[in-house]
């Protein structure tokens, strides 16, 4: 047994077993994964952003990369609020460096268009 479900040898019934991030864990528990394993924050985005160049024609045009993808969807219940979140009376929102910050990851070599 998988010693993250162990607590002093006996099995916690109050640990989930899933994926880091996942999407059916409530918005705390997943910013707290993501601080405790940044280095999955890159890995998603990454990985999010190969999906997103690959099925450009296929997905949404409001959503303009992984970067934007991650943060709509980790941070906001909706696309209006997250829409409203970037495009400030000062500018557009550097989600990037947000999230470098927010999870002390560096994501400087996500490239996207």
């Amino acid at each position: 047994m998988s010693p993250n479900i162990l607590s002093g040898g006996q099995f916690d019934v109050k640990c989930r077993l899933g994926c880091i991030g996942c999407p059916l864990v409530y918005k705390t528990k997943r910013i707290q994964e993501f601080k405790e394993n940044p280095k999955f924050v890159k890995l998603w985005i990454k990985n999010a952003q190969v999906f997103y160049d690959n099925h450009r024609a296929n997905t949404s045009k409001k959503i303009g990369n992984a970067i934007e993808g991650f943060v709509a969807t980790l941070f906001y219940d909706s696309y209006a609020e997250f829409e409203d979140a970037t495009y400030t009376m000062f500018g557009k929102t550097d989600w990037r460096k947000y999230l470098e910050d927010y999870f002390n990851v560096d994501l400087g070599d996500i490239h996207y268009e």
